[in-house]
């Protein structure tokens, strides 16, 4: 069916699009209006997109909200024709590129007069009277056909139509083109060609040149196309395509795709300089100069992805097989064509095969089914993804090759380039390699080693052609499934050669000492890529991986408290070493004494026991009984014990430690003191604090004298003071020492990490016990803040519950730009933990507005009650305080249907008792938004005094409301009516 408009709208502007429909509708027109057209059940993407294509007109209803939603300009863009109705705002600060072109027939609705409905029904007859156009009649030449189950790519759709129109710079292509860019299986061309079928009604004309074929051949053709008349009177190829190119430098708007374009230097003379012509080119080649803009795309998202899948392949997951889809998803990296080969493999095979078995048969037969060519359902792609990379590669430098091979090892994650520079003597030789072959290197020439300028500039090549990915100057990414391609492509003979060169490059890179803070930015990208190839050759061992590998690992993830992260690697460093070597050594005990106090800070007592006793059966074997390692064995055995509570064998332990570390090592050495603090700790622990603090403040002042406040040591022990003082109420001294060790953590190990962590929150308890409450509300903020730079701490209810509640205790004490962070975050992670339609949502919107209200921003307070209120599952409980509190600040906004609202306010109130409001409105403090209304409405403000009685619990207030006629003549409203949609 055929439609005469489109009304386009942001859900927050239902309003004003149900009167503008309810006008429309009376004059017999027929009205796309998604209100009156989607139903439970239907495809809601779908369906608007079919009302979109159906209707001559779209009306955008033209406010900020419409201007920030992507789907209305989505709707909007292709339209044959647009309207723009300006409803909230001014043109400038509403409108966007595309609809600049419109400015003629705008139609200012902020004042629905008469006149303007008059011209807004002109304006539609005009267009109706126009033929309809026909899409044949404006493609004149495209490859192709859409893709059925394009999905993913809408927003990418905006943002080139967008930038296509914007006003044109003083550049070479005039600033309407745009160059689509990425490797090949990315979607380049399906995204081009998706283009011209949203956009079609936008262009008189559509043309697609297929560069493979040549350009000069495409445009002779076109010229056929156009005059047929012309096609066979004898002119030349060269002719008929500058004859095309001329034309295509008309005022016409026309679209003209360029496909495939190899570089610049190729294309650029093929592209309209002036004119209306917009061109669009899809290429892998990425290097273009400044004067061509280009448009880089990446991986699908991963819903999307999913969506995608199920639909092509016909086959809808749920259960096992859901999560098998969304192990192929990740598996396949994203990436548009290996989801289409395979959906499209599922799919060929018939009911009864799912997810799960294309799992199981890629596992087998990876590089057979990379090879595949796709189907016709991606736009007849016509190369494998195997093939299409292998070319793309084949064009590089060999330096470049080398560094992708390398890459081909690594984990698909973040690369630091100075891997590369850092390695220069290992790139030279595979770069020797890779032209001689391995066995026809000379061995005893030592090639020359690449400089950074040239490094980079084999960087840049792979960058050129959408290999690799630049994240930074510094740091590189290759997508899984390209090192997977390249991994394949290596012969039998030489495939552990360069695997054995991946991990020698790496371990050359790994940090000598993991447990220095200093090089732990150097793990921020190299820690995936060490992981990676222990955890692969570990289990297929067709190259030996250095014992450097587990044993740095265990020591960083340690110092970083990551124990359970940490453990597996500290017991294959013991594994190592007794497999190496039956008879003890210093090495082997260092590893059995690291693994000993990872279980213990797991809290497995028993087994660390087991490794603390080996330990120091083997110190005794290798030092004798006094041995310095024997000592460190001892004092290490006196904490376990500590920890069992097993004070009676503690004790003489750490006491012969102690005297023996004295005697050896000298009172002032580092280990002796802080066994000194270990037997306080002891002391403490035994709730023995009078004997705790002489030992504490003995270890606390040798630290500071001997190794200072630079020192990690010196501030955990500091630490341990602290809480003895906490408890003895000595509140000062506890606070300057928690806040220098505090100062010292952050600048040192950074805000994130567990040690920082744990003392905030020891100096925020005290802070609050001393009644500092906002010195202890920004602590918990940086925590908080800390808590989410933790990529691996769980964001749960309770996060978001915990940022929700910091935010209401700075809007007490009136820090009001904090509780503004704190609760959007809170509303965020609640949004991504409990899903947006959870009626804690609308908790959060709530609170969220109060702050809003009390920032003057009462727009966007009025749009998230609009949206609370509008939540499925927050409605219902039609009692709640909170539904009172939202459905009265949401009519005290909106003005104009107060009425209705008091109404349903009034069949509340007679319901009977409503729960205890004081203490709910204790800590929402809801007096500043009494206020709001008192100082905008006046004293005697039907609503101000429903707010007052709402606030008070005092509903005997509402008598003062019969002399409003707004409350006598309201009649109570049915709940099935009031609490409905």
């Amino acid at each position: 069916m055929a439609y005469d408009c489109f009304i386009s709208y942001s859900s927050s502007d239902l309003k004003f699009a149900e009167s503008l429909y309810n006008k429309l509708s009376e004059q017999n027109l027929k009205i796309w209006f998604d209100k009156t057209r989607l139903e439970p059940g239907f495809d809601w993407y779908k369906e608007i997109e079919k009302g979109c294509e159906n209707s001559r007109i779209v009306l955008p209803v033209l406010t900020p909200r419409w201007k920030n939603s992507e789907w209305t300009k989505y709707e909007t863009y292709g339209a044959e024709a647009v309207i723009p109705l300006i409803f909230e705002g001014a043109w400038e600060n509403i409108s966007t590129p595309p609809l600049e072109q419109f400015q003629a027939e705008v139609i200012d609705f902020k004042s629905l007069s008469e006149h303007n409905w008059k011209r807004l029904f002109n304006a539609i007859n005009r267009v109706i009277e126009q033929p309809i156009p026909q899409k044949t009649n404006k493609i004149i030449h495209l490859h192709y056909r859409t893709n059925d189950y394009f999905v993913g790519r809408e927003k990418e759709l905006i943002r080139i139509h967008e930038e296509l129109h914007s006003n044109p710079t003083a550049s070479l292509t005039q600033g309407r083109v745009r160059v689509i860019t990425a490797n090949g299986g990315y979607g380049k061309t399906t995204l081009a060609r998706h283009y011209a079928e949203k956009f079609w009604k936008c262009y008189t004309q559509i043309f697609w040149v297929d560069t493979r074929l040549g350009y000069e051949n495409e445009f002779a053709h076109i010229h056929d196309l156009m005059y047929p008349d012309l096609a066979n009177i004898g002119l030349k190829e060269s002719d008929k395509a500058s004859r095309i190119l001329q034309e295509f430098n008309s005022q016409e708007k026309r679209l003209l795709i360029l496909d495939n374009a190899d570089d610049e230097e190729t294309a650029v003379k093929w592209i309209p300089k002036s004119g209306g012509c917009h061109t669009i080119l899809t290429s892998r080649f990425a290097g273009w100069s400044a004067s061509v803009k280009t448009f880089p795309i990446w991986l699908l998202d991963k819903e999307p992805t999913l969506q995608f899948l199920q639909q092509r392949s016909g086959f809808k997951a749920e259960g096992d097989e859901l999560e098998a889809c969304c192990k192929l998803a990740e598996k396949l990296g994203y990436l548009p064509l290996a989801i289409e080969q395979a959906a499209a493999y599922i799919f060929k095979q018939g009911r009864g095969f799912g997810f799960s078995d294309y799992l199981e048969i890629y596992n087998e037969a990876e590089k057979d089914l990379l090879a595949l060519r796709a189907s016709s359902g991606s736009t007849e792609y016509p190369d494998s993804l195997f093939s299409t990379w292998k070319a793309s590669i084949q064009k590089m430098p060999n330096g470049a090759k080398v560094i992708f091979r390398l890459c081909s090892f690594l984990a698909a994650t973040p690369i630091p380039l100075d891997l590369f520079i850092k390695n220069g003597g290992i790139l030279a030789e595979c770069t020797r390699m890779m032209e001689a072959g391995i066995t026809d290197c000379a061995e005893n020439q030592e090639p020359e080693k690449p400089s950074k300028f040239l490094i980079r500039q084999w960087k840049d090549a792979l960058i050129d052609y959408s290999l690799i990915h630049q994240l930074d100057a510094d740091t590189i990414i290759v997508h899984a499934l390209v090192q997977g391609v390249e991994r394949l492509s290596i012969e039998k003979n030489e495939y552990n050669v360069w695997a054995q060169l991946a991990v020698i490059l790496v371990n050359n890179y790994i940090p000598s000492n993991s447990s220095e803070p200093a090089s732990w930015p150097c793990w921020r990208h190299l820690l995936r890529h060490v992981e990676h190839l222990f955890n692969v050759f570990e289990k297929d061992p067709i190259v030996s991986v250095p014992v450097n590998y587990p044993k740095q690992l265990a020591d960083f993830y340690f110092y970083k408290s990551k124990y359970s992260n940490g453990l597996v690697y500290a017991q294959k460093v013991v594994e190592f070493y007794k497999n190496d070597n039956r008879i003890y050594n210093s090495d082997m005990l260092n590893a059995i004494h690291r693994l000993g106090y990872y279980y213990e800070r797991l809290g497995n007592y028993q087994e660390a026991g087991v490794y603390y006793e080996e330990e120091l059966r083997g110190r005794e074997q290798l030092e004798g009984a006094r041995g310095v390692g024997v000592l460190r064995a001892t004092h290490r055995l006196a904490c376990l014990k500590g920890l069992e509570r097993n004070y009676e064998e503690a004790i003489p332990l750490y006491e012969s430690a102690i005297q023996g570390m004295e005697e050896k090592m000298g009172g002032d050495n580092y280990e002796t003191l802080i066994t000194i603090n270990d037997l306080g700790w002891l002391y403490y622990r035994k709730g023995d604090y009078q004997a705790a603090e002489p030992y504490y403040r003995k270890s606390l002042i040798g630290l500071e004298k001997h190794y200072g406040l630079e020192y990690r040591d010196t501030h955990a022990v500091s630490h341990n003071l602290a809480l003895l003082l906490e408890l003895k109420g000595e509140l000062d001294e506890a606070e300057k020492l928690w806040q220098r060790a505090v100062n010292f953590s952050i600048n040192n190990f950074g805000v994130d990490h567990e040690d920082t962590k744990l003392l905030i929150s020891s100096l925020s308890d005290l802070l609050v016990k001393k009644g500092e409450k906002e010195k202890s509300l920004d602590l918990e903020f940086l925590k908080n803040k800390a808590y989410e730079q933790d990529p691996d701490y769980e964001k749960t209810e309770q996060f978001a519950i915990d940022l929700n509640n910091l935010g209401l205790e700075y809007r007490k004490i009136g820090r009001i730009n904090e509780a503004e962070i704190c609760i959007r975050k809170a509303l965020l992670y609640d949004i991504k933990i409990r899903g947006g339609d959870h009626p804690k949502i609308a908790h959060r919107l709530n609170n969220l507005s109060s702050i809003l209200l009390m920032q003057g921003k009462h727009n966007e307070a009025k749009d998230n009650l609009i949206n609370a209120w509008n939540l499925k599952n927050f409605k219902h409980d039609i009692t709640s305080p909170r539904i009172l509190y939202v459905r009265l600040t949401t009519a005290i906004l909106q003005k104009d249907s107060t009425g209705v609202y008091i109404g349903q306010l009034k069949t509340l109130f007679s319901l009977g008792p409503l729960p205890d409001y004081a203490e709910v409105s204790a800590t929402w403090e809801p007096v500043h938004f009494v206020e709001y209304l008192r100082t905008n409405l006046g004293d005697d403000n039907s609503d101000f005094l429903l707010a007052l009685a709402d606030v008070t619990n005092d509903f005997n207030l509402l008598w003062i409301l019969d002399k409003y006629d707004i409350w006598k003549n309201q009649e109570p409203v049915s709940l099935d009516v009031a609490w409905s949609n």
